[in-house]
């Protein structure tokens, strides 16, 4: 699979779980992930000291293929709450792990906070992994 089409697959993701849900009627007939495809459900934890987080990048690395930057939500709006939750959808062929960083920014696009995990997938169903973000420049985040 090229990075293209690596690109394509996970920015649709990028809109966060509210984008990837059915027609909106509360009924079954489009299932998330597809056949073919897994999701991971990333829930984002503030840490104490996290200032106000407008926006979150997310690179993404999975198996050989080159990282893929994404971000939730696409456009900056106003703060995210911990608690928060995005999902990432990516092709069965391309692995089953996920190396995640994730980057709040703040006002004008600037990182505040920074942490990073792992999702392991699971083909053609749900994976949930929690990654806590730590405010830039402390001991455990020395810069973002």
């Amino acid at each position: 699979m090229n990075t293209r089409r690596l690109t394509l697959m996970l920015a649709v993701a990028s809109l966060g779980l509210g984008a990837c849900g059915g027609n909106g009627a509360g009924g079954d007939d489009e299932k998330i992930p597809a056949p073919g495809q897994s999701l991971a459900v990333i829930t984002v934890i503030f840490n104490a000291g996290v200032p106000e987080v407008r926006q979150i990048r997310v690179t993404v690395h999975v198996g050989g293929q080159n990282d893929v930057d994404l971000y939730y939500p696409m456009t900056p709006g106003g703060p995210i709450e911990s608690g928060s939750t995005l999902g990432i959808l990516v092709p069965n062929s391309v692995g089953t792990m996920l190396d995640l960083t994730l980057r709040g920014l703040g006002a004008g696009q600037v990182p505040v906070a920074r942490g990073n995990g792992q999702a392991m997938l699971v083909p053609d169903s749900k994976a949930e992994k929690t990654i806590t973000l730590d405010p830039c420049g402390t001991s455990g985040t020395p810069g973002c």
